[in-house]
């Protein structure tokens, strides 16, 4: 299965983010094709808006606003990952003034290594994509003395799986004090077993 996300900017509100979307589907996809379903409310701090088309492939589009980090994403979800990645590229091509490239938030992270939730938001964008400078980022915020910082770093982690982190996940485990946070940790370490430089 194929998810593609792709982080909006930090300043666009939900109802914004949704009438965007739907304006993009209606400008790449045919009239009707794809069928807004009920809004669902995930926990305490995320609600998600899905439009569903049918069909073979069936193809599934999230608008997710998760109010912990805080962030917008529009997901593509999709069996067939060149159906998926033809979709995504013309929603893209369609909102591209409201989202936010990898690279933007990757350095947006850079700049301000003291914000953890420019780090998760890089995270989301760089899922099962290698990136040498977000493995930095995540790593230094996993050797972090600030509790916050380690959370976001293992939630980042759990978000790339990137396997080359688990040496600095089974350190930080082993580390930490905070109970809440080492749980944070220990999913992350599993999530990153088995994955690509593991």
């Amino acid at each position: 299965m194929s998810v593609i996300d792709h982080v909006l900017a930090v300043n666009v509100p939900p109802p914004q983010a949704a009438k965007a979307l739907e304006a993009a589907i209606l400008a790449t996809q045919p009239v009707g094709a794809f069928e807004k379903q009920a809004e669902q409310q995930i926990g305490e701090m995320m609600f998600t808006i899905r439009w569903l088309r049918g069909g073979v492939p069936p193809v599934a589009l999230d608008l997710t606003f998760d109010s912990s980090v805080p962030m917008l994403m529009v997901s593509v979800i999709c069996d067939d990952d060149a159906i998926g990645t033809r979709v995504s590229e013309r929603l893209l091509n369609e909102m591209n003034a409201l989202i936010d490239s990898p690279a933007q938030l990757r350095d947006a992270a850079a700049a301000s290594p003291d914000d953890p939730t420019l780090l998760v938001r890089a995270a989301v964008a760089y899922a099962y994509r290698f990136d040498g400078r977000l493995f930095t980022l995540i790593d230094d915020a996993l050797r972090s003395s600030q509790s916050s910082l380690r959370q976001a770093g293992a939630k980042a982690a759990a978000l790339v799986k990137y396997g080359q982190l688990l040496t600095t996940l089974r350190h930080a485990v082993e580390m930490e004090t905070d109970e809440s946070t080492a749980r944070m940790l220990a999913l992350a370490m599993s999530k990153c077993q088995g994955a690509p430089g593991a």
